[in-house]
Parts: C-alpha cells; structure tokens; sequence
C-alpha cells in the first residue's frame, strides 16, 4: 500500500498531476506560439504600439527570441487547427519534453528523426552543428596570459553562466 502524507495525495496521484502540468506546459507554448504568430501576421498590435516588439516587452516582458521560439514550435511541431479549436502538440511529438521540442526547433528533419523522447538535451545539443567562431582580429603583438592562482575552495565563475567576471 502507498504512502499518503497529510496532503491526502499517494506518489502515484502527484506524480500524474506533475505529468499532467508538463503536458499543459508543452500544450502552452504551441498554443503561445499559435497566438502570438496570429498577432504578429495580422499585426493586431498596430492600433495600441509601434512594433511587435513593443507589444511584447509592454505585455509580457519578453523578446522578439522568445517569440520566435514559440511560433516555430507551433509551426514545426503543432497540429493544424480549424477556427474554434485550440492548438496542441502533433501527435509524434507529444512524448518529448518541453526542453527537447525547443532544441529540435533548430535542426534539419533528417536529425530529427534520429531523436528519440527519452534522449537528454545536452545529447540532442551536440547532434546539431555547432556555430563557426568569428576569428579574433590579428593583435600587432601576441598577448601573454595571465595565470591565475586557483585558492582552495574559491568558486570558478566559468561554472556559473551569466556571472560577470
């Protein structure tokens, strides 16, 4: 018999409703993405802002990128739908995770296709190509590297995306 802790919920019952919330969160980002698409082609922002950007700062305090992101999920991975009927996830895609759909946006249908729900992120990142670097321009005399003492315990903030070093 399962445990019931004093919410009155057994791990089985909660697990189905976090289960239930990803699915919603999945469903969500189509159905943004659907909207947002409308919105922007339409531009149903016209009347009350200057761009589609100004819509999205003043509205959800999101960029052009996060935009993006939702419409090409709905495009790549969404099911058509009729006037009436709310967007979803398409059939194929309902069992991959949130994180993956946002991945695969980028990659080729042939890459794709090799993607499997149960597959991490961090595998799904390294299947696409990566970026080409822009060269550093040629200094008129090479630079010498400091090397920096490493003190027991001090935190690297390599480690740390998004920390100022």
């Amino acid at each position: 018999m399962e445990q019931v802790k004093k919410n009155g919920l057994t791990l089985n019952q909660a697990k189905s409703m976090v289960d239930a919330s990803i699915r919603d969160i999945k469903d969500g980002f189509v159905i943004v993405g659907c909207y947002l698409r409308i919105i922007r082609e339409d531009r149903l922002w016209e009347k009350y802002y200057s761009s589609f950007r100004e819509f999205l700062e003043a509205n959800y305090e999101k960029d052009k990128s996060w935009a993006s992101r939702c419409i090409s999920l709905y495009e790549q991975f969404g099911k058509e739908v009729r006037p009436g009927e709310l967007p979803a996830l398409a059939e194929p895609y309902r069992d991959y995770s949130a994180s993956q759909l946002i991945e695969m946006v980028s990659m080729t249908e042939d890459q794709r296709q090799q993607v499997t729900p149960d597959m991490p992120v961090r595998r799904i990142r390294e299947m696409k190509p990566k970026r080409k670097q822009e060269p550093e321009p040629l200094a008129e005399e090479p630079a010498t590297e400091i090397e920096e003492e490493q003190i027991p315990g001090q935190m690297d903030v390599t480690d740390y995306p998004g920390v100022a070093a």
